[in-house]
């Protein structure tokens, strides 16, 4: 579990509850990436590399699950499908600082999103800050800040975060992994509580 200084607030942690309601493929899908988000931070703590053979069968294996599921266009599923298959795109189909645009998934994940700026009372503030982050940090461009930057602002004061390593700590407790992802989610964060 993630070091939490003495000062800094405790995010609400338990996401059992909403994971416990998604569609149980979702489910599966979201525990191995949890499983593997957890494998790749204590490799690269020990400075281990991952098997390359379990590396490849586990991006394989989650990309074609979520590119093959399939909800209803607008709901919470659809929603958590999409980030997550934003997130898989980010820690295993993005190379040596070179970010593809998937301008599919860019789109479909920002017209999501721009629905849960309306209302996210159905899910947990922690994971709304995830989808936030995860979706610029991914897939979403500099078009996007028009509508993206309030909104995450809105959920860094509403959850009380006043600098980045308070939010990288909620972060840990979703999916995170820290060499790949916060060296811009930093710079997003910071660039927004400016």
């Amino acid at each position: 579990m993630p070091h939490r200084h003495q000062d800094s607030p405790a995010p609400a942690l338990d996401l059992g509850p909403f994971l416990g309601s998604l569609d149980i493929r979702l489910r599966l899908v979201w525990d191995d990436l949890s499983e593997f988000t957890r494998a790749a931070n204590i490799a690269t703590q020990c400075k281990l590399a991952i098997d390359g053979e379990l590396y490849q069968e586990v991006m394989i294996s989650i990309h074609y699950r979520l590119v093959n599921l399939r909800f209803d266009a607008g709901s919470v599923s659809d929603l958590i499908r999409l980030a997550l298959l934003a997130f898989a795109s980010s820690i295993f189909l993005q190379w040596c600082d070179v970010k593809t645009r998937y301008e599919n998934l860019s789109e479909s994940l920002r017209d999501a999103l721009s629905i849960l700026s309306r209302d996210s009372s159905a899910m947990p503030t922690q994971l709304v800050l995830w989808l936030y982050i995860i979706g610029r940090v991914s897939v979403l461009g500099e078009a996007e800040q028009v509508w993206f930057r309030p909104a995450l602002a809105g959920v860094l004061r509403s959850m009380k975060l006043k600098s980045w390593n308070e939010v990288k700590l909620v972060l840990s407790y979703v999916l995170w992994v820290d060499v790949l992802l916060d060296p811009l989610a930093k710079q997003i964060v910071v660039s927004t509580m400016e």
